[in-house]
């Protein structure tokens, strides 16, 4: 790799021990202008606290100005969606004809939401600024004569910076005195000599009276992991992760380092693990001159570095070239690292891991900064992750099934259900007939604006839910998603058809309504009771989408999905059983309280919940044909990782704790 260095000498009274470091003066802009004053530099001695306030306030921070939306335009934002458009249209219109009511109840609906919208989004941001700010980077610097930390974004010009190796460089700086390597690929190799099992010794002897040396004994050096690495290990392997070594230690120091680890296969008959470590002698190499990866690296590499559990005595840019050949067959792959010949590999990853104490460089080049010793961190934010991506999935699957079930079942009762058509002939003198009846079926806008106003309150609770975290990594398979969707979807608009063609025949004599007792009912109730059975379905949909192949009752809610779905179903029902007689968007609703039978509330939520039950087997049998048959290649995320054992991922695992092991359970069975 590119290798760049400054150097100018200058002579400092310093106490402080650099090591491998430069001292920079900082605060020459690289401009035409600044060119010049290089030739006058005088490398600056340090500043004063006073002196870096006055430079402070006249050239500003040392940052890039951050441009922040304000929160009053995110709220404003939330205002001027597609859906919210719709309501303002809505409300307009309301207005436009004088039914103050319902733009009364229009707008509420739309600030709630857009409220709601609000909350979520600024929550987000205010996590992510939260997290930048933890992560500021920092430059020492030396003030009033003496060395400090402080947030890089408050150099001045001419103060005195320190550059360690692995350090970011804070400002446009002048190099003092030292060296600086840009892109460095050195290595530096141990040393000292190796034991048969690779651990670091060091001969320790003297000399006799006759000045012969004598061997004493040895000392060993032990450079262990740390301290939870074998653990985060032992948990990833159990999630399906393949876990690969790389390292410049020598071939046998990764051996041992390995077997400390249990990274390895278990053979039948022998204690412990034995790794498959490789050298670097079969792994490929930057082009020398033009510094690119080879051609065909996946196809001619990717055998070799697919197979074995890691890598000894390697280079910079052979890590990058692994982590490069993985990508390139296919995998998702994380990489973790400290230094800064660690950071094209951190860079290439697709998630980039710096641990604690990383350099600069390294936390520069990584998607995720550890804070805190340790690696355990790592497979807690993969359980996270994998838990945010199965809401999702409920999410997902859940709001395409409301939709296909509002969208097709109006479709079809508008051409095919007509409701003139099932007037008996004579309504015009059966007594509490009403008026006409419509020559199509449809809901006021109003109730059309409540059902989706508490499905978009219940959808928000879908991301506190309690899920089942993957054994293995998840990957979408969106034709899967689609057909479970639509199967639930199916089920639910077939109830909702059935039942607007029993409530239309209800006035025929050999109806099944008038042999239930709940005949005769006027247009005003057969608009409510559809509302109120298209809301509960909508909502017990939920229960049976977030659990996926197994049945709603096979993973319990958490109270705050409960306590959102049982409110929007609890309020429905009241609005529905309650609703004052009324005549909206010129149709006439009547609440099914205010009328005989009084019991059809109690009938449609019976209707509905035995529906449900047939939604959710429909779903189960769903998944059952589609693993067994592996359609769409639902099964083929199963398979991503051939080297894992039914040991390891079994629920009867050593490797897992209780937690895992119950949810390694659910999932097997």
């Amino acid at each position: 790799m590119k290798k760049s260095i400054l150097k100018e000498e200058e002579n400092q009274d310093d106490s402080y021990d650099r090591g491998a470091s430069a001292v920079v003066s900082s605060g020459i802009p690289l401009t035409e202008e600044g060119a010049e004053k290089t030739k006058e530099f005088v490398p600056s001695k340090g500043l004063t606290s006073a002196q870096a306030k006055i430079g402070l306030d006249k050239y500003g921070r040392n940052e890039l100005p951050e441009k922040k939306k304000p929160k009053w335009l995110i709220f404003a934002e939330q205002l001027w969606q597609p859906m919210p458009i719709m309501i303002w249209i809505a409300a307009i219109t309301e207005a436009g004809i004088s039914n103050w009511p319902d733009m009364a109840i229009l707008l509420t609906i739309q600030f709630v939401n857009a409220g709601l919208g609000y909350y979520e989004v600024t929550k987000a941001g205010d996590a992510v600024a939260a997290l930048k700010k933890s992560l500021k980077p920092l430059a020492t610097v030396k003030r009033d004569g003496k060395w400090s930390n402080i947030d890089a974004a408050d150099l001045v010009p001419n103060d005195l910076v320190l550059l360690a190796a692995g350090s970011a460089i804070p400002a446009d700086c002048l190099v003092n005195e030292g060296t600086i390597e840009v892109d460095q690929s050195a290595l530096t190799a141990d040393v000292t000599k190796l034991g048969q099992r690779g651990i670091r010794a060091l001969a320790v002897a003297r000399t006799d009276d006759n000045g012969q040396f004598r061997m004493l004994g040895l000392l060993t050096f032990l450079d262990p992991p740390r301290h939870d690495t074998k653990e985060t290990i032992h948990r990833a392997v159990s999630y399906g992760v393949e876990v690969k070594m790389i390292t410049g230690d020598h071939l046998l120091i990764a051996m041992e380092t390995a077997r400390m680890l249990d990274l390895g296969d278990r053979v039948v008959g022998r204690e412990g693990v034995v790794p498959l470590i490789r050298g670097a002698e079969g792994l490929p190499s930057l082009d020398p001159e033009t510094k690119k990866a080879p051609e065909n690296l996946a196809k001619n590499y990717g055998d070799y570095i697919r197979k074995g559990h890691g890598f000894a005595q390697v280079f910079p840019e052979h890590k990058f070239l692994i982590v490069q050949c993985l990508r390139e067959l296919g995998y998702k792959t994380g990489m973790t690292g400290d230094g800064v010949n660690d950071a094209p590999a951190l860079k290439r990853a697709d998630v980039g891991i710096a641990v604690a104490g990383a350099t600069d460089a390294a936390r520069a080049a990584s998607d995720i900064v550890l804070t805190e010793e340790g690696l355990s961190t790592i497979i807690e934010g993969l359980i996270i992750s994998r838990c945010i991506f199965q809401r999702m999935k409920n999410f997902i699957t859940y709001r395409i099934a409301a939709t296909l079930q509002l969208l097709i079942f109006f479709f079809i009762a508008v051409l095919a259900l007509k409701p003139n058509d099932y007037m008996p002939s004579d309504w015009e003198t059966k007594e509490g007939f009403g008026d006409e009846w419509p020559s199509y079926f449809k809901l006021p806008v109003l109730m059309l604006m409540l059902i989706t106003m508490l499905n978009d309150g219940t959808l928000i609770s879908v991301g506190y839910d309690n899920v089942t975290p993957s054994r293995y990594p998840n990957a979408w398979n969106l034709p899967v998603l689609f057909l479970v969707a639509s199967v639930l979807a199916l089920v639910a608009l077939i109830s909702s058809l059935i039942l607007l063609y029993l409530c239309l025949d209800s006035w025929n004599s050999g109806s099944a309504m008038k042999g239930l007792g709940l005949g005769d009912l006027t247009y005003g109730q057969i608009t409510t009771a559809m509302y109120l059975k298209v809301s509960i379905s909508d909502f017990l949909t939920l229960f049976s989408a977030r659990t996926h192949d197994g049945f709603f009752w096979s993973s319990m809610p958490s109270p705050i999905l409960m306590g959102a779905a049982l409110l929007s179903l609890f309020l429905s029902t009241i609005l529905a059983c309650f609703w004052p007689d009324s005549t909206v968007d010129g149709q006439t609703v009547e609440g099914l309280a205010n009328h005989t039978p009084k019991e059809l509330a109690v009938m449609i939520w019976i209707y509905c919940v035995f529906w449900w039950f047939v939604q959710d087997l429909a779903k189960v049998i769903l998944y059952w044909w589609m693993e067994k048959y592996n359609i769409f290649g639902i099964n083929d995320t199963l398979h991503l990782n051939t080297n894992l054992t039914d040991e390891e991922t079994s629920a009867n695992s050593p490797l897992l704790n209780d937690e895992e092991r119950a949810s390694a359970s659910a999932y097997n069975h």
